[in-house]
């Protein structure tokens, strides 16, 4: 009996062996319609449990699954018992307008800066916290971070992407002007509560500022400020300027400093500014992103709308679509060709756009340039763009940003003396070191 008993123990872990050596692998294959990704494919072992996870990219939202998937459910688990091939279905998701208290920012977007325990916690480019998506830029610059809400766990939409310009967030501002203030105050606070951040804000939109015509000759006067010879302004006394043409004199032939421009783009064509046009030198036009930075096709700076560097080739195309950044890069950079002169004319002009055809960008997008500038050399920075807020309690992550900047010993320039404001106090309050020029 005993004998009887052990060979019986002894085909029985035999069969376990056998069927775990034979054991039938099973692929497991999900491919992205979209803009997003899937964990959790590969090779298993029949009877594996498998768990899949569609992440968005950022602008984006998950829809659901096709193929020998089905439904909405994310993470998506079952067991498996034969191959599977899939499909993951993501879809942009329309830029959405509520107003704080008169001022206009993007639905279900945040921006905040991590603190240490949100640091060493948050670990991936991409991260998700109990109903939020969190977006570090990159391995250096990333405490201050982007958070999208889920589309179903926050506030309605009171504007669609149609809706995008300046006329219509001020026909919306006059209607709307108090609306969702307590739903994002309790938002914040919810994601305050995580203790993964040290201050949380909503991501603003931002407006481009208006200025001069820069094209005009330089010798008619128009550009008095660079050559002042009395004849537009009689009033202003000749010789009343800032003497740019001395100032060149001593400059020569040297190349000047790298400037960033955030704005709408630059047509980096424009025959007065081609020649001052920055070319990144370890990017190279429809390579799989060989310098490594996670932007595709930076070859003259890039575009920051909606893309956190992860377009497709050619998406990072900072060309101007509305003419305002430009206007600001002849300002600073116009060579005289035709006789359009700016500033600096030696300078070199990098092309950071995250402001669209309207004019119209917000502070995610803004901070993202500064973050490129700043890792890209650039030792000047032109903000010529303002906020719809003047409390700079609103804007912390901006600050942030631009001391961060600063510290890399970046000058930044930003908007002044636009609709007849000062604001320099504005600078005063947020603490910053400012000149008037």
């Amino acid at each position: 009996m005993l004998r009887t008993n052990i060979l019986c123990l002894g085909f029985f872990f035999l069969s376990i062996f056998q069927s775990s050596l034979f054991a039938e692998d099973f692929g497991v294959s999900v491919q992205a319609v979209g803009r997003g990704s899937v964990t959790g494919t590969g090779s298993f072992q029949q009877g594996s449990n498998i768990t899949l996870s569609a992440t968005p990219e950022p602008g984006y939202v998950f829809i659901g699954w096709s193929g020998d998937l089905a439904g909405q459910q994310n993470p998506y688990s079952f067991q498996i018992q034969a191959s599977v091939n899939g499909y993951a279905h993501f879809q942009k998701q329309k830029t959405e307008i509520i107003y704080i208290d008169g001022k206009p920012a993007i639905a279900r977007s945040y921006v905040a800066k991590l603190n240490y325990n949100g640091q060493r916690s948050l670990r991936r480019r991409i991260n998700r916290v109990d109903d939020t998506t969190v977006y570090r830029r990159n391995k250096v610059l990333d405490d201050l971070v982007r958070i999208d809400r889920d589309i179903n766990s926050t506030l309605s939409a009171v504007a669609s992407d149609d809706d995008y310009s300046l006329e219509n967030f001020q026909k919306f501002s006059q209607n709307l002007s108090d609306r969702k203030s307590s739903g994002v105050t309790r938002e914040i606070k919810q994601m305050l509560q995580s203790n993964l951040y040290e201050f949380v804000e909503p991501n603003w939109v931002v407006k481009k500022m208006s200025t001069i015509d820069p094209y005009k000759n330089l010798n008619d006067g128009w550009l008095w400020g660079l050559r002042n010879k009395g004849v537009i302004f009689p009033n202003i006394i000749s010789g009343l300027d800032i003497h740019a043409d001395e100032a060149w004199e001593i400059v020569g032939d040297q190349k000047g400093p790298i400037i960033a421009v955030i704005d709408t783009g630059v047509q980096y064509g424009h025959e007065s500014l081609a020649n001052n046009i920055w070319t990144n030198p370890l990017e190279t036009p429809g390579d799989d992103d060989p310098d490594g930075n996670g932007y595709l096709d930076d070859v003259h700076g890039i575009d920051a709308i909606d893309q956190l560097g992860l377009g497709a080739p050619g998406n990072n195309d900072p060309g101007d679509k509305n003419g305002h950044g430009t206007m600001v890069a002849g300002i600073i950079g116009a060579d005289g060709t035709n006789g359009f002169w700016g500033l600096a004319p030696n300078s070199t002009i990098m092309g950071l756009r995250f402001m669209n055809a309207d004019g119209v960008g917000n502070i995610d997008d803004s901070i993202r340039c500064i973050d490129y500038a700043i890792e890209n050399g650039a030792k000047v920075i032109n903000a010529s763009y303002g906020f719809y807020t003047s409390d700079p309690q609103d804007v912390l992550v901006e600050k942030a940003a631009i001391e961060r900047a600063n510290k890399a010993g970046i000058v930044f320039v930003a908007a002044a003396g636009n609709d007849g404001h000062d604001n320099d106090f504005r600078s005063g309050e947020m603490d910053f070191t400012f000149l008037d020029l």
